[in-house]
């Protein structure tokens, strides 16, 4: 017999002693006394797992000695089925206790059990196949899906031999199920169209719409419990329509439209759920008086809660709760969780009614529900969100330190779920989940962490841990993703990846004819499917994240980082105003330290400005340049000692502010004092490593944007690979784009001394330079881009007016519940601009010749391609640093070139003048290749030199660079 090596059982089964032989037995086996054993054996008729103990590493071994001598086969065969009920039932025990090295040994003994079974029942017997279905629950537990399809399949292929058609029917659905969860979801809607077929060869009518109707109401609740809320809205249409055509009970009716209804209040369409749930309450509550489905009717009544507390209606609310409080549950039924619920709901409720006692006494008892659940690995996220308001309610009891040490624990919480929910989500789920979740990270638990700075000396090492974690969050996740994908030198990933760019693509087409609404879920299901796939990103996303020790150990003793941080302040229950802060961080601090420097409107009127000369005012010193370098610097500098290194990262406003350029004093800049270093995150100290030698450049400049058709043409079918138009007629309405000849001088200088360096230079001017010619660099290795062009960044109000974007418009609904109107890609509203362009500016993309770029490159387009050699862009073009400000960061240009891999980013926050910006960027060229100088230290003498024959700083200031 094959001897199946086992790891000795980590939980130690002691010896009982039993009553009788079994006793005996057992007691023999665990001291390893086979031979006696033996006989004993062979004196006993039957053998229960459930009154024996014996350790399975000795029974293995029992079994090995009793082959050897050759008892009877019907004894040994007796001797193999208890040996398979143990390794079952130790198996059982080990998945409750979890564990990586658990689960493993539980895996082979359940594969050992099977495979016994098999050989001693056949591998179509009930009893085989059973122990196959309770692998394959086993392994969909784990979140294995590739484990579940194979033995999901074996499980389809003894079903349809014993032709057991409704199970044959529920094992298509679970596979359908497993594709689904993979991300494969045309596979996953062919399968469930077999099991529909295979439903319908059922005769008897009333078993058949039994069956249609609860497989259909298992895919709807699978798609809701996934978040898929567009399958779950449409399976739940269709769900109505059968229950409609079959004249099915109306309560099945409103328990589909509960689940509806709580989608709908997820969505913030109040009305519409509201609506819904108040036809499905009165059915459900008169089914539930007769003690029929009284969970659903609970959460139904929980929902109603939550939307009378959306209109503050808090005394409605409270009537719609009372039915849930009722009877505290003692077991962990459904009815238990939405106990906690309604505990939960009324919690918040008093809170806003301002009964801070009433509402604590509700919060504890909250959370020791709540800690019970989290104990065993359930509702990690209602135990974190009820552990957040426990610190509200404690802050507003004055209880200022017990309210921190909640807020911290809520925090670690939920900072831990979301790298996990971040982790399976397609890039636009990820997208709606961050945007649902962020203002908790970007400004309640900071104001909690900012109000206890006074009291908890280390409030800062959370603080900053905050700002690291949460800035660039969703551009770090997508950036990871992408990277392991491409490197993971897995084909098929690639080929799939390259599926999901070609179809983000064709979004951006405005000329194509097919279903939209399909690409768009394709291009979702891939991305999905991708993350699932990639082992490598799921590697690379188990990473240790970074906190303020891991930047402070790559600090110098001459070095200081400052992450600025920005908090909406309370006062009373609504936002008054914004408070920006800094978290200050040298090699050698104890903590982080948490400095308050100024409110937002201090500042904003000033950029607000838009009179001639107020840029060179906000950077004068004799003009407001003093005033608001006090603001943003003095509490800072006080700190740092003249000829240091700054490393910083920009907030809200600041991300429109060349802090780094205000005035030091009459004579010099911050930049002229100290080493100024601009950062996304103070996180790229760790992170980003750039080459100290670069091979390879590409350099634009001196483009011809009034080009012939035919030019157009033949220059654009130079890159054949390289298609679909992206703009319409009137999508940058502002004329035609002027020649810029310091572009072409600069372009020529540029090249001429990366040559001259040995450096390897591809120019493209005047024609040559057209949209489908950058395009084509995407997965190249270009060290240094250089771009001399036209940019621009559009407001949302002057893109809404065009025409091309009212396929992109996306209603969003405001904290206040209020339509706010169409939000457009802010990635839409911004580009540069190549060769032949001014034929779509004046409105004539559509004499283009057909499957030609436009000429007009967005930062959309740039977001999909691969760029991940470019150690060095530069956007010598207008407004390039510019666009929407959100935590993430800046929504524009350098969110794109970061998102295609870009390290190291020059750009402009305002129009630049062209014979300004050509002596900078030689300049700087000459300082940085010639002379050998760092490239920080290249940008600053470059700026200085433009500085000496353009005095305002309206030519100087405008180019930050952004590692």
């Amino acid at each position: 017999m094959r001897r199946i090596l086992f790891i000795v059982v980590l939980i130690s089964v002691h010896s009982l002693l039993f009553a009788g032989d079994l006793g005996r037995l057992c007691d023999l086996i665990n001291n390893q006394k086979y031979s006696k054993a033996l006989k004993v054996f062979e004196s006993i008729d039957e053998i229960s797992v459930e009154e024996s103990s014996v350790n399975i590493y000795n029974l293995e071994a029992f079994l090995d000695y009793a082959y050897e001598k050759n008892i009877s086969y019907d004894t040994f065969n007796r001797l193999l089925y208890w040996y398979a009920e143990e390794l079952i039932a130790y198996a059982d025990l080990l998945t409750i206790l979890s564990g990586i090295e658990n689960l493993s040994i539980a895996e082979k003994y359940y594969l050992s059990a099977i495979e016994i079974y098999g050989n001693l029942e056949g591998i179509t017997s009930p009893i085989y196949l059973q122990q196959l279905k309770n692998l394959f629950l086993f392994y969909s537990e784990q979140n294995d899906l590739e484990k579940s399809i194979v033995v999901l399949e074996n499980i389809i292929e003894i079903d349809k031999f014993n032709s057991d058609t409704l199970t044959l029917c529920s094992d298509y659905n679970a596979l359908g199920g497993i594709f689904y969860r993979r991300g494969e979801n045309f596979k996953s809607d062919s399968i469930y169209k077999v099991a529909d077929n295979v439903l319908a060869t059922i005769e008897n009518y009333e078993i058949y719409k039994l069956y249609d109707i609860t497989y259909n109401m298992v895919r709807f609740l699978g798609y809701f419990h996934y978040r898929d809320f567009d399958r779950a809205l449409n399976k739940c249409d269709e769900l109505v329509d059968k229950i409609n055509k079959y004249n099915s009970s109306p309560v099945i009716k409103a328990i589909c439209n509960t689940y509806k209804g709580a989608i709908l209040l997820s969505q913030k369409k109040n009305d519409e759920s509201e609506q819904i749930l108040t036809e499905s309450y009165e059915i459900l509550q008169e089914v539930s008086n007769n003690g029929k489905h009284k969970d659903i009717f609970l959460l139904a009544s929980l929902l109603k809660a939550r939307l009378r507390f959306c209109y503050f209606d808090f005394s409605g609310a409270k009537q719609y709760l009372e039915p849930l409080l009722l009877d505290k549950p003692s077991e962990l039924t459904e009815q238990y969780w939405l106990y906690i619920s309604a505990v939960n709901e009324l919690t918040v409720i008093h809170f806003f009614e301002r009964d801070y006692i009433k509402a604590y006494e509700l919060i504890k008892e909250c959370l020791e529900l709540y800690e019970f659940t989290y104990s065993i690995g359930v509702n990690q996220y209602e135990y974190s969100n009820s552990l957040f308001q426990q610190s509200l309610i404690q802050e507003r009891l004055g209880l200022i330190e017990e309210s921190y040490t909640s807020a911290l624990k809520s925090y670690d919480i939920a900072r831990e779920l979301v790298r996990q929910n971040l982790s399976f989500l397609s890039e636009e789920q990820r997208t709606e989940y961050w945007n649902d979740i962020q203002f908790r990270f970007t400004n309640e638990y900071p104001n909690l962490f900012y109000k206890s700075r006074d009291l908890i000396d280390s409030v800062g090492t959370v603080a900053y841990n905050n700002e690291l974690f949460y800035k660039g969050i969703l551009l770090s996740t997508t950036q990871n993703i992408r990277s392991s994908i491409l490197e993971s030198g897995d084909s098929s990933l690639v080929k799939l990846f390259d599926e999901m760019q070609k179809i983000q693509s064709l979004l951006l087409n405005d000329e194509f004819t097919f279903n939209q609404k399909e690409l768009i879920q394709r291009r979702n299901d891939i991305d999905k499917l991708l993350i699932n796939k990639s082992r490598a990103y799921a590697e690379r996303n188990s990473d240790v994240e970074y906190s303020w020790k891991d930047v402070q150990m790559n600090l110098d003793e001459e070095e200081v980082a400052v992450e600025f941080s920005s908090l909406m302040i309370y006062r009373d229950r609504y936002a008054d105003s914004t408070m920006y802060c800094a978290l200050l961080l040298r090699h050698n601090s104890k903590y982080p330290e948490l400095i308050p420097l100024f409110e937002e409107k201090e500042v904003a009127s000033y950029l607000d400005k838009t009179t001639e000369g107020s840029t060179n005012n906000l950077y004068s010193f004799e003009g407001e340049g003093e005033y608001i370098s006090n603001i943003v610097w003095s509490k800072i500098l006080s700190k740092i000692k003249p000829g240091e290194t700054i490393y910083f990262a920009p907030t809200g406003i600041l991300h429109q502010l060349a802090i780094e350029y205000l005035p030091y004093d009459e004579q010099r800049t911050m930049s002229d004092v100290y080493n100024m270093v601009r950062l996304s995150s103070t996180r790229e100290i760790v992170t980003n490593k750039s080459k100290e030698s670069y091979k390879s450049a590409v350099v634009y400049g001196g483009i011809h944007y009034d080009l012939d058709n035919n030019v157009i043409l033949e220059e654009s079918n130079r890159y054949p690979e390289v298609k679909h138009r992206t703009l319409e007629n009137d999508s940058i309405n502002r004329g035609s784009a002027k020649f810029l000849p310091g572009t072409k001088a600069e372009a020529e200088k540029i090249n001429k001394l990366l040559s001259d360096n040995k450096i390897e230079v591809k120019i493209f001017k005047t024609k040559t330079a057209n949209e489908e010619s950058f395009k084509s660099l995407s997965g190249k290795h270009n060290n240094i881009l250089h771009i001399a062009t036209h940019g621009f960044t559009w407001a949302d109000s002057t893109a809404r007016k065009q025409d091309y974007f009212a396929d992109r418009m996306k209603m969003q609904l405001m904290g206040d519940n209020q339509m706010r109107g169409p939000i457009i890609d802010p990635l839409d509203r911004c580009g540069l601009l190549f060769a032949g362009a001014n034929t779509a500016l004046q409105g004539k993309s559509k004499e283009l010749p057909e499957g030609v770029q436009d000429g007009i490159l967005t930062a959309k387009e740039i977001s999909l391609m691969d760029l991940r050699d470019a150690e060095l862009v530069v956007l010598s073009a207008c407004e390039t640093a510019k666009g929407d400000i959100t935590s993430e960061g800046v929504f524009g240009l350098q969110r794109a070139f970061k998102m295609a891999g870009a390290k190291t980013i020059i750009m402009s926050l305002w129009k630049v003048d062209d014979r300004a910006t050509q002596l900078l960027m030689t300049e700087f060229y000459n300082n940085w290749i010639n002379k050998k100088q760092s490239k920080r230290e290249a940008f600053r003498d470059a700026q200085n030199s433009v500085k000496e024959e353009f005095k305002k700083p309206e030519y100087w200031a405008g180019f930050i660079m952004l590692d």
